[in-house]
């Protein structure tokens, strides 16, 4: 056989393992979807187990907010200073008090990112 037959031979089987492979997931995820464990509602969307509560349009829905929102210009600054100049042992804490600007903010550390704004004070 020469070098270019043994090339074709080669694609041929990863394609056939390939084939295998997607079929062999496809069956798994199949299995794994049990049809009642997901109800719908009345359009045949998939609902929460209380069917009633799906039905609630998201603008009926409150969002509950914890904390602070901040303005746009407020919030760039807070989230720069704080990607920016937060070490790791900060981090590591689930509170953080920070000075930025005018303002010394109570933090919740979720994550890199990710903080929860707790309060707001201006310093004197």
């Amino acid at each position: 056989m020469n070098q270019t037959q043994i090339n074709i031979n080669r694609i041929r089987a990863y394609n056939t393992t390939e084939m295998m492979w997607k079929q062999f997931r496809r069956i798994i995820q199949d299995a794994a979807f049990n049809e009642s464990e997901h109800p719908r509602n009345e359009k045949g969307e998939f609902a929460r187990r209380n069917t009633r509560r799906a039905t609630k349009t998201r603008e009926n829905q409150s969002r509950k907010r914890n904390g602070i929102r901040l303005g746009r210009k407020e919030y760039a600054i807070f989230m720069h200073e704080m990607n920016t100049h937060l070490t790791k042992d900060d981090l590591s804490e689930k509170i953080v008090t920070k000075n930025i600007g005018e303002y010394r903010y109570l933090v919740k550390v979720i994550g890199f990112d990710n903080y929860h704004i707790i309060n707001k004070m201006k310093i004197k």
